[in-house]
């Protein structure tokens, strides 16, 4: 964000959901948001901001889900990988095994290499 969005943040004038839908706009946008929001605390309650930023969040697929899809690529005959990182994701693999599971896919690749891993490792692998 812009020293001026931060400084508006700290002064109190905005809020973390008013951060939050202004991070959401394009970057040259920003500004024009913040005047916006701006002048809507001035005015008060009840009047509401036209065109202001929907959160959008995306549901999280269940257990289920995942298992459903290991299915269907597995009777695709789609085999290996995909259908495995779908069973470590619901919960039925463990760390150790997909960590091998993907060091035999792919032996040139490092692993440690990456920087961030969804999983440790200095467990067993």
């Amino acid at each position: 964000m812009s020293n001026e969005i931060q400084q508006y943040a700290a002064a109190g004038r905005l809020s973390a959901v008013n951060l939050e839908a202004l991070w959401l706009l394009p970057e040259d946008e920003r500004p024009e948001g913040v005047k916006k929001i701006i002048q809507a605390k001035k005015v008060g309650p009840g009047r509401k901001l036209k065109r202001m930023p929907k959160r959008r969040f995306r549901p999280r697929k269940t257990k289920e889900q995942i298992s459903q899809l290991a299915g269907v690529l597995l009777n695709a005959n789609i085999n290996g990988l995909p259908p495995r990182l779908l069973a470590w994701a619901a919960g039925y693999i463990p760390d150790k095994d997909i960590k091998r599971d993907i060091r035999e896919y792919r032996p040139e690749f490092e692993l440690e290499s990456c920087p961030e891993l969804p999983f440790d490792m200095d467990d067993d692998s």
